[in-house]
């Protein structure tokens, strides 16, 4: 299964999203966090142009999460 361009994106913004994660666990930081806001936005927008199923809820709850923390 050939994957498009657009799910190559979401599975980088993810990936780079693990990292965020990993560091904001041993540094937590409120900038830090607004990074994390920014990038679930990025995979959010990204995911409409997908062809894959994707499960938006999740994410618009992480986005929601990390919205609070970088307060």
């Amino acid at each position: 299964m050939k994957t498009s361009s657009t799910d190559s994106t979401i599975i980088v913004l993810e990936n780079w999203l693990q990292v965020l994660l990993s560091t904001y666990g041993h540094h937590p930081s409120q900038a830090l966090a607004k990074i994390i806001h920014y990038y679930i936005g990025r995979v959010l927008k990204e995911s409409d142009r997908s062809e894959q199923p994707f499960n938006k809820y999740q994410y618009l709850r992480m986005k929601k999460y990390w919205y609070w923390r970088s307060l």
